[in-house]
């Protein structure tokens, strides 16, 4: 799996709402796509969390590849 810096790229006018992290629309190579953030448990409060970011955007690209 290729890497990409994305900070260089364009941010798009789309705007994505949910609960899963900050995701954010991007124009890359031609074609519009959503850059997704990790949701920052720590912020949220809540109780008998280790971990301070959740790992759903890396759950789901997995589940994509299945």
């Amino acid at each position: 799996m290729e890497l990409i810096n994305f900070d260089e790229y364009s941010q798009n006018d789309r705007m994505y709402g949910g609960t899963a992290g900050r995701k954010i629309g991007i124009f890359y190579q031609g074609s519009n796509y959503i850059v997704k953030y990790p949701g920052n448990l720590k912020e949220q409060k809540m109780k008998n969390i280790v971990l301070s970011y959740s790992n759903s955007p890396v759950c789901e690209y997995i589940g994509s590849q299945i």
